[in-house]
């Protein structure tokens, strides 16, 4: 902090040395002009004087004579003098100022974390060891003989992290590991861009018991199959099956309610006028609530639970029930608007569907909401998707009944399939929730990870907010990856990124490159408490203040230039930690045996 006076002695030591350099320049100097003087008869002597360059005749005549010397002597020290006294006496005004951490906390009182404090607010798992622990990783050690991850459970959690942050490599991969080996084996959701994640873990995980399920937006070879429609059949099935009116009436609610879900997240809501958009979703709902209940009227007249079994098994009404029906009739106007206004005054389809087409007997206005309608179904047109969701393997009862892993595999940079991974993800969510109810204890037995890669991009999930509300209770935990908030904030708003921010519990921060992101982190980390020292000199007084002032724990010019493998966590409760990642591909903790296997 006195770097500024430290400067100056070190200039007027110097300054000193040169004490004896500017005596003999002056000597010499003397020498010269007193040469000149005495010689200005005979100047050749001067000019011999000089091309010899006789310069201790020159000092000779200045030693011999006293008032020379005297002069030399004193011209040198004046000359310093005069040095000194620029150097320490300058009028010139000038203010420095420095800062110092203090233990006091009149502004702020964060500060980092030790490693002793990471271990104590966490899981701390040696690789080598048995475990039952489950949960995010944060943090990973490694000396001569073991690798320690640091892991957080019972929490939701986002990753900050631009490209080739290590967001995946160092978080992640090494999330999905510790958990498989875990003696615990929770089941996982995961969303996958590109399939590097199932690539570099599903064998291993095969090998440790788990279920491997894969849906892949890319490739239909080998892969699981998925009907949006499968859980609403389901309900259907349970009460058609039911002769208790209670327990009819119960089922029958609960697939109305997923038909109204779906519908709405099939919509494209790239319009403004809402109008449009619940409208095309009213037309699906009647639709879909007109098949059923055009099949429930065909099997109504048999009472008995084999004989309706029987129906079941032959009319294999399942391999009809999909969305591609529901998009081929929505695409046939005259035959639709027929079919629905053609029903009894108490039938659902009609009531519900009445609502667009009593309002809408105007063609040009029932065309544009077919329209909305078509363009919102029309994925489903595409022979790739109408296999991969007209048939269905995924019973999601293995969620909670065995150790399972669903690898949601698709292209980054083809958005063609986002909304389909958003009802799927809606969906799975749906049922644990409706199964951790039946439950007494309100929660599931086993843990349920949602690690969601590539989050923000994705067709925004309905209700996700209060999800991450509600749904730790229910033992399910969900891990946002983004590469920045802003791109949370374009799909979801401001007010639900913020929900969903301040509900995760632990923020991990590793890289972007976006100024309003870092700014976020920078206040999120905190504040400490400095003294703050200014040095104020006026030629020759110099005056010492000292204040405390916030300072904030982490410079968004800190954060900017954070190296690949640091990152920053704060923790909800807890001060913030520097960690350190290890790539996956540098633990070698998989071997390639292990890469690929046979989805089932």
């Amino acid at each position: 902090m006195w770097n500024k006076i430290k400067k100056k002695k070190i200039i007027l030591l110097i300054g000193l040395c040169f004490v004896p350099i500017i005596f003999i320049f002056c000597l010499t100097l003397f020498g010269i002009g007193y040469s000149i003087f005495i010689n200005w008869k005979e100047i050749t002597i001067f000019i011999n004087e000089i091309k010899q360059f006789q310069i201790l005749s020159w000092w000779n005549y200045i030693i011999k004579n006293e008032y020379g010397l005297l002069i030399t002597v004193g011209l040198s020290l004046a000359l310093y003098c005069w040095f000194f006294y620029f150097v320490l006496f300058s009028k010139v005004k000038s203010k420095e100022t420095a800062i110092k951490t203090t233990d006091k906390i009149d502004f702020g009182d964060s500060k980092w974390l030790s490693v002793k404090e990471i271990d104590d607010i966490s899981e701390k798992i040696n690789i080598k060891d048995n475990y039952k622990n489950t949960g995010f990783v944060f943090n990973c050690n490694k000396n001569k003989k073991d690798l320690l991850f640091n892991l957080k459970n019972n929490i939701h959690s986002v990753i900050v992290g631009s490209t080739a942050s290590g967001k995946t490599q160092g978080i992640a991969l090494p999330t999905i590991y510790l958990n498989g080996k875990s003696t615990a084996k929770p089941t996982m959701i995961i969303t996958d861009p590109k399939g590097e994640l199932y690539n570099l873990t599903s064998g291993f995980l095969a090998e440790n018991s788990y279920k491997i399920k894969v849906i892949d937006f890319r490739n239909l070879e080998k892969e699981n199959t998925w009907n949006p429609l499968k859980l609403i059949y389901d309900d259907f099935i349970k009460m058609i099956m039911t002769n208790n009116k209670k327990e009819k009436m119960r089922w029958k609610i609960k697939y109305q309610d997923k038909i109204s879900s779906l519908s709405h997240m099939l919509i494209d809501k790239n319009i403004e006028d809402e109008f449009w958009n619940n409208s095309a979703s009213i037309i699906i709902q009647g639709i879909i609530l007109a098949i059923l209940e055009d099949y429930e009227d065909k099997i109504s007249k048999n009472n008995l639970t084999t004989e309706i079994e029987e129906i079941l098994k032959k009319e294999l009404f399942f391999n009809k029930f999909n969305m591609a029906f529901v998009a081929a009739i929505a695409s046939i106007k005259k035959v639709l608007v027929e079919w629905l206004n053609n029903r009894k005054n108490t039938s659902i389809a009609k009531i519900t569907a009445s609502q667009v087409l009593v309002d809408s007997k105007e063609n040009r206005t029932l065309d544009a909401i077919l329209m909305t309608v078509a363009k919102s179904l029309e994925i489903f047109n595409n022979d790739f998707i109408r296999n991969l969701t007209s048939q269905n393997d995924i019973n999601c009862n293995d969620f909670i009944e065995y150790s399972t892993v669903l690898y949601i595999i698709f292209s980054d940079e083809n958005d063609n399939y986002y909304k389909l991974i958003a009802i799927l993800i809606s969906q799975i969510y749906q049922f644990l929730t409706n199964k951790a109810s039946e439950i007494i204890e309100q929660k599931l037995e086993k843990p349920v990870y949602f690690i969601l890669d590539e989050f923000a991009n994705l067709t925004k999930i309905n209700n996700i907010e209060k999800w991450v509300s509600i749904s730790r209770s229910r033992n399910i935990f969900f891990q946002f990856i983004l590469q920045d908030i802003n791109q949370l904030k374009l799909n979801y708003g401001d007010t639900i990124a913020k929900i969903i921010l301040n509900n995760c519990g632990m923020h991990i921060f590793l890289h972007t490159n976006d100024l309003e992101t870092i700014k976020y982190y920078s206040e999120l980390f905190g504040t400490k408490t400095i003294e703050q020292i200014s040095i104020n000199e006026n030629k020759s007084n110099i005056s010492v203040s000292k204040n405390l002032k916030s300072h904030p724990l982490m410079l968004t010019s800190e954060l900017a230039n954070l190296k690949q493998g640091q990152g920053i966590v704060k923790i909800a409760r807890y001060n913030s930690m520097k960690i350190t990642l290890k790539l996956w591909k540098d633990l070698k903790l998989v071997e390639k045996k292990h890469i690929s296997i046979k989805r089932n």
